[in-house]
């Protein structure tokens, strides 16, 4: 059966910017954050270094803005991105503006995926039936036996535009421990394999902040991710 984009989990979607190094960020991060804390109320600081302040909201969304970059990041959207279109929106022009950003470097938008498989074998072979590699037959490099690990990852560029694809197998391990003096909390341990699909897309040309729309940006690769991943995966 061929992979569906339908049966994968969004569960990261990221909006980052690059810049030549905007050293006002170390007289104006207060700014940046005291301009946002108006617009959104439960923004909570995560981390404040000279290089570098990372605010979440809720646990939807984290905010970062360093040196050199900004990014966006949404935990588990919806398909539509709501949330991360909602804070691109009000977020990234004025916090340019605020630091004195005057060119763009790279901009992406990164979307990955998580699907569950049984175990890795069942993954691989998953990756393998799209027929975007194959498998080698007998014995290289002195070893005989099954592909315990798949990974395809392809990059795909053209004059303003690239985008890069990964495929890989990945097996999971969360491992949670609750502190001693809370009692309501249970202990508990899972693992699980599967298909991680990761589809970053960006900008290979210099543009000014003017140039960038970053809600049409984030929607329009969506869409695009959308219409194209059951082709990439050999379906119709």
């Amino acid at each position: 059966m061929a992979l569906s984009l339908a049966s994968f989990k969004l569960e990261r979607a990221i909006l980052e910017l690059r810049f030549p190094a905007a050293l006002t960020l170390w007289d104006r991060a207060g700014q940046v954050w005291t301009d946002a804390k108006r617009r959104w109320p439960d923004l909570e600081a995560r981390k404040a270094e000279p290089g570098e302040t990372i605010f979440r909201l809720r646990n939807e969304l984290e905010l970062s803005v360093g040196l050199q970059s900004l990014r966006i990041v949404a935990f588990f959207p919806s398909r539509k991105l709501k949330p991360l279109v909602e804070i691109a929106g009000g977020f990234v022009k004025p916090t340019l503006e605020t630091l004195g950003v005057e060119i763009l470097d790279r901009v992406g938008a990164r979307f990955l995926y998580f699907q569950k498989h049984p175990d890795r074998e069942h993954a691989a072979e998953a990756i393998l039936a799209t027929k975007l590699m194959r498998s080698p037959k007998g014995s290289h490099f002195g070893v005989e036996g099954d592909v315990a690990e798949t990974e395809y990852v392809a990059r795909i560029e053209e004059a303003t535009k690239g985008v890069t694809v990964r495929l890989k197998v990945e097996g999971r391990k969360v491992d949670f421990v609750p502190p001693p003096n809370v009692s309501e909390l249970k202990e508990f341990h899972r693992k699980e394999q599967g298909i991680v699909f990761d589809v970053d897309c960006y900008s290979t040309v210099e543009m000014t902040p003017s140039q960038l729309d970053p809600v049409e940006w984030i929607e329009q690769w969506n869409q695009t991710v959308k219409r194209g991943s059951d082709l990439f995966f050999g379906g119709e």
